[in-house]
Order: C-alpha cells, then structure tokens, then sequence
C-alpha cells in the first residue's frame, strides 16, 4: 500500500462530500416549488424538498464516516513508518476535528446498525424490538451537516499542509474511471413484464407496477 492511495481515498471522498453538502445547501434555501410536490408511501405523505434532504444528509453522514476511518484506521504511522514525523504531525494539528467529530459518540452505532445496515442493533435484536426509544448521540440537527462539512474542509488543508506534493502529485481519475461494470443492459421492455407475471401468479396487485408496463407497452407501439 502506498499512501498517495490512501490521500487520494480520502479528498476522493471528501470531494464528494462536498458535493452532497452543496446540494443540501441549495435545498434548504426557500425552494417553494419542491414544497408544493408530495411524495407518498404507505399512507406516509412528504414533500420532495424534505425527502431530499433526508436522503443528501445520510449521504454525508455516509461519506463522512467512510473518510474517517481511512483518516483513523489507515492514514497512520503503523501503516506508513516512513512518513511517521509527518503523520503524526498531520494527527496533532487535526485533533481538534476529530475530537469535535468524537462528540457524537454513537456515530459508528448509528452508520452501522440504522443507516448502512438493517436496523439491528450490537447485540443483533432489531429496533423495532424495543420498548422504548433508542437514544442515540448522532448527528441529526441540519447545524450538525454544516459542522460536519467544515470539519471536513478543515481535516483536507491539514492535509495539503502536511503532504503538499503528494496531493498536487495525485492523479485525478474518478470513483467511476476506475470501475468496469459487467452487468448486461436490460430492457424494462423484456424485464418488468416478467415481474408483473411474478405479482399477478399471487394475485399480488401494485398498481404503479402495471402503469409502468401499460407505459412501455403504450410507447412502444
């Protein structure tokens, strides 16, 4: 392992972050037109502006947690001994981050059992098993992405600062250039028609299900 792929990981996925938090910005400004369209689901109504912010701040929750344990786990002088005087330098002067970001105590609780995972909890039982409320110190306020961003921002010129030519040395391949997909292209001409005959050898009705196949079917003569 060399670590200009360990600084690459981490401003990769930093660069995404901040992508992800531009976004959130820009939806909590007054954008009255995506109040006024609703999702729904199981009797569940929300607007779109709300449901896409729920889904950009786990996102930077997701990100944020990913680049922290490259930061903690990877990017240390246990793995690179040659840049230990560097590192350990890096580690000190960003303390102050990660100690704010440590505040939130349950953060990798809260990643591993309710975002990325399937709502089961350390000793396995599900959430909702429980008699009471899980209390869980995570981020959740909108204040608490726009930390998280900054400590962000703060941690990459921590880094710039430490490893200048290592960073402007880096190439600037992409998540998706270095990833080849071998999956066939379907055509939902040929796949949802067969998910549809799934439904119906139940007598499972879903009615957005059948309106997406009499669509295809509509545009296609």
């Amino acid at each position: 392992m060399q670590i200009h792929d360990s600084l690459k990981t981490i401003l990769t996925l930093t660069t995404k972050l901040k992508i992800f938090y531009k976004q959130f910005a820009y939806l909590k400004s007054n954008l009255v037109e995506l109040d006024m369209i609703n999702i729904s689901e199981n009797e569940n109504v929300v607007s779109l502006r709300k449901s896409l912010i729920a889904t950009t701040t786990e996102l930077i929750f997701l990100n944020s947690e990913s680049i922290l344990e490259e930061f903690n786990k990877v990017l240390t002088p246990g793995v690179f001994p040659e840049y230990n005087d560097k590192i350990i330098l890096l580690k000190r002067e960003s303390k102050p981050a990660i100690d704010r970001f440590n505040k939130w105590s349950e953060r990798r609780l809260f990643r591993n059992s309710l975002v990325a995972h399937n709502l089961r909890l350390n000793d396995k039982t599900s959430l909702f098993e429980r008699k009471e409320k899980l209390k869980i110190n995570a981020p959740n306020f909108d204040n608490d992405f726009v930390i998280i961003y900054y400590l962000h921002v703060y941690l990459c010129m921590c880094i710039g600062k430490h490893f200048p030519t290592h960073v402007k040395e880096l190439n600037r391949d992409t998540i998706i250039d270095m990833i080849e997909f071998t999956g066939q292209w379907t055509s939902l001409h040929d796949e949802l028609p067969i998910i549809e005959g799934w439904f119906r050898s139940f007598n499972f009705h879903y009615e957005e299900l059948s309106n997406h196949v009499e669509f295809l079917n509509t545009k296609k003569s």
